[in-house]
């Protein structure tokens, strides 16, 4: 599918943020206001979390690097893509090159994490956990004996709940807007699909699948989803959007993944940002309308192979951070944020 660009206005401001020099920036997820970034380091042998407090687009005193209770300061640890409970807190899965993984909780400032279900309640691994915002309920996967499957617990009262049993391994649940569902992949004999499951039946329907793999879903309200989805001959990605019941629709081929997070909606859940595979495009960060009545709007960032791409509301702007090389010559990702308000306001313009 042919894509036509529309390049518009130029940022109201932009700072790099300083995270570590060394190191390779992904999973990048903004705290709910706009007040702290996380984002994930890795280094040769270990995967950090670090949490750089914000004022603005610009960076509110130095970068805390998280750690696992009992490691001490600068461990080999391995964190996962971080979930966002509320403005100071944060919940990530993490291990260190010996033990199990499992799930833990950390507040803006600290860099100490404390576990949250503990050994006894679920003797298994804990990970890609999806913390729902005004519930602070933790959905979760959990693996045991070979199984892994759906779990709940509240972030406050600790209560555990498995949710699903079935032989296929699950994968990224993913909150509805509603709280009442979850969608989630779970993989088939030859590729992933995603499924739904309805809280208040504990029923599971399909919500994409077919050839090929269907991964990462993000909710961008309780009627719609927007997925990554591939063909099973390519290794080309594409974005796909599906309602719950409907036949899934493509809105944009030739996508760069992520490394692991979803499609990165803004924060009315309007549009669904992309970075291109095309060589000519790797500056640019397209926003697509998800009624597909628009034109896509695209916003020049000025870096090299742009990627990691997260949207925020803080105050009344919309903030970007992304991923990129300043330069064809840089050694490495650096991490940036954008003010791209009036990119997402102004009508395209040919």
């Amino acid at each position: 599918m042919a894509l036509t660009l529309h390049v518009l206005a130029s940022v109201a401001w932009a700072a790099a943020v300083p995270l570590p020099a060394e190191g390779t920036i992904t999973d990048v997820v903004w705290a709910p206001d706009g007040g702290a970034l996380a984002a994930r380091v890795t280094r040769p042998g270990a995967e950090n979390v670090v949490v750089q407090a914000l004022h603005g687009a610009f960076p509110a005193g130095a970068p805390v690097h998280l750690r696992l209770p009992g490691t001490p300061d600068g461990a080999p640890v391995h964190l996962g893509r971080p979930s966002w409970a509320d403005a100071r807190t944060l919940v990530t899965a993490g291990s260190t090159n010996a033990g199990p993984t499992r799930l833990y909780v950390g507040q803006v400032g600290s860099p100490i994490l404390t576990e949250l279900v503990a050994k006894a309640a679920y003797k298994g691994e804990l990970s890609a956990p999806s913390v729902h915002p005004k519930t602070q309920r933790v959905a979760f996967i959990g693996t045991h004996e070979g199984r892994a499957d759906l779990h709940l617990v509240n972030l406050k009262k600790n209560n555990l709940r498995q949710l699903t049993t079935t032989p296929e391994p699950e994968d990224v649940p993913a909150w509805a807007p509603d709280n009442k569902r979850l969608a989630f992949e779970r993989a088939q004999a030859t590729d992933r699909d995603l499924f739904v499951l309805d809280l208040p039946s504990m029923q599971t329907t399909l919500l994409a699948g077919g050839p090929g793999d269907q991964v990462r879903p993000a909710w961008a309200s309780n009627q719609r989803a927007v997925y990554y989805t591939s063909a099973p001959t390519t290794a080309d990605w594409s974005l796909a959007t599906v309602t719950p019941g409907a036949t899934p629709t493509t809105l944009v081929q030739a996508v760069r993944l992520p490394a692991a997070g979803p499609p990165p909606l803004t924060p009315d859940g309007r549009h669904v940002a992309t970075t291109s595979t095309e060589p000519t495009e790797r500056s640019i960060v397209s926003f697509h309308a998800l009624d597909g009545d628009a034109a896509p709007r695209s916003f020049d960032t000025g870096l090299v192979d742009v990627s990691e791409v997260a949207l925020v509301r803080s105050a009344d702007r919309i903030l970007m951070a992304c991923t990129g090389f300043t330069d064809p010559g840089a050694p490495r990702r650096t991490l940036h944020v954008f003010d791209v308000t009036a990119a997402l306001s102004a009508a395209p313009q040919p």
